[in-house]
């Protein structure tokens, strides 16, 4: 049991320095340009903030940023980036709100730049997640991170593999295998002497609860957490919260994106970071436009037909990544692979080479430079940033009418869960669940996260 708590001790003091230290880098950095650019005088003839200053006045609010960070449990719990990002934000606000009250109240107004506050608040809600990620994969690299977690179940959906592996979480999954649920109380008996720091994933899509609770009542207390994913996740994720109502618990069940306010946030943020992407990536277009000009003898765009909101269709524009004669490609190589035929019907992706594609195409398509136009597409209101998988009219004629019920409530992303969490990994019920997801749970802190998500995926170039 000691041994347990100094682990859990030294796990926390790890984080809490580790972002001590990125915190201060982007204090300094915020420091840093404010004098910088008084220097080469762009703030009219304002004075530089000595550095003795920094020591005396904006280091406290590095300690009240930990302090709200400690506060909303960013190193007491294993969270995805989600998660944590929506704790973030809630700390920010607090520091906020707090360093208004206190230079008010203290009249202090004199002693703070604006500007380097204002900068340290941006950095720590841009670059900071990104710290904060490759922080956890360093630190599960030497082993400070990891965590066992013991796995119960066959046949595990590929999104909950990609939970259970991804090293933000720090879990290294021990599987376990089992005929019948009565089993498994005999089969963790292996692991008992180390119950206190493990987790435990229960998988099953047909257990039986009688079981299961009586499972549950000998061993709850034995580990730290206990997940089940079976049947009833499918109904549960479509639950907003248990709301109480003495004597009676109710389950509410949540559309987001079926309020008109919520998407009319949703509109102004598309609208608004839509033409910023687009303004900052101006010169990577006209580049690559003028490359697909010479290579494809003028063919620069790929335009084709997608269901958006409410069933309608519109115009898709992507970089032409393909060779004219596409198809026909694309049917001798399924002459010759038949895997890949099956592959193709699962996922709509060919994960190896694609004949179609042509060498450039495939540089475009491995960091998803293809889709910048479709930038033009949020501008005219055809699409969104974030949102569902625009599809194809084939591909939509499988997808049942309470499916279609729920994701024609909004328009259709260039990114989304099922970028965020898969990609190409993803077989086409799986994208279902994860845009069924989105569009019931959707908020501003998902979209940012699935963005910073997005960005994280294609700098890494999968």
């Amino acid at each position: 049991m000691m041994a347990y708590y100094i682990k859990k001790i030294f796990v926390f003091f790890s984080l809490l320095v580790g972002d001590l230290i990125g915190l201060l880098g982007l204090l300094y950095f915020s420091f840093y340009i404010r004098n910088y650019i008084v220097l080469h005088d762009y703030l009219n003839n304002k004075q530089v903030v000595p550095f003795s200053s920094f020591y005396n006045v904006y280091l406290p609010i590095l300690g009240f940023t930990i302090f709200f960070f400690i506060y909303n449990s960013l190193y007491l719990s294993r969270n995805n980036l989600y998660v944590d990002y929506k704790k973030i934000l809630k700390s920010v606000f607090l520091l906020v709100a707090f360093l208004s009250l206190i230079t008010f109240a203290l009249k202090l107004e004199h002693l703070y730049s604006r500007l380097i506050v204002g900068l340290f608040i941006f950095f720590i809600l841009t670059i900071y997640p990104f710290y904060k990620w490759l922080l956890k994969i360093f630190l599960f690299k030497i082993g400070i991170w990891k965590k066992k977690v013991i796995v119960v179940g066959k046949n595990l959906p590929l999104f909950l593999r990609k939970i259970i592996f991804d090293r933000y979480l720090g879990y290294v999954p021990i599987f376990v295998n089992i005929s019948k649920f009565e089993d498994l109380s005999s089969v963790l008996t292996d692991y008992v002497d180390s119950f206190n720091s493990l987790d435990l994933i229960i998988v099953g899509q047909d257990l039986n609860m009688r079981e299961l609770k009586g499972f549950l009542r000998d061993l709850e207390f034995k580990f730290e957490t206990i997940k089940i994913y079976n049947a009833l996740s499918d109904f549960f994720r479509n639950v907003y919260y248990v709301k109480s109502n003495f004597p009676f618990n109710f389950l509410v069940v949540k559309n987001n994106l079926v309020k008109p306010y919520n998407r009319l946030v949703k509109e102004a943020l598309d609208l608004s970071l839509s033409l910023l992407f687009l303004l900052m990536t101006s010169p990577l277009f006209m580049v690559i436009s003028f490359i697909l000009f010479v290579f494809n003898k003028g063919e620069i765009f790929f335009i084709q037909e997608r269901v958006g909101v409410g069933g309608g269709t519109f115009k898709l524009i992507k970089f032409r990544t393909m060779y004219e004669n596409g198809d026909s490609l694309l049917k001798e190589f399924f002459e010759k692979n038949k895997e890949a035929e099956e592959e193709w019907k699962k996922y709509k992706k060919i994960k190896g080479k694609d004949p179609r594609v042509t060498p450039f195409g495939k540089f475009l398509r491995r960091f998803s430079l293809d889709e910048l136009p479709q930038l033009i597409n949020v501008l005219k209101g055809d699409m969104s940033l974030v949102g569902p998988r625009p599809y194809l009219k084939d591909e939509i004629r499988k997808v049942s009418s309470y499916r279609k019920s729920v994701m024609f409530y909004t328009k259709p992303g260039i990114t989304g869960l099922w970028q965020a969490m898969g990609r190409n990994d993803l077989d086409f019920e799986h994208r279902l669940l994860l845009d069924e997801f989105y569009v019931r749970n959707w908020s501003l802190d998902l979209d940012f996260y699935i963005i910073l998500r997005t960005l994280i995926t294609v700098f890494k170039g999968y």
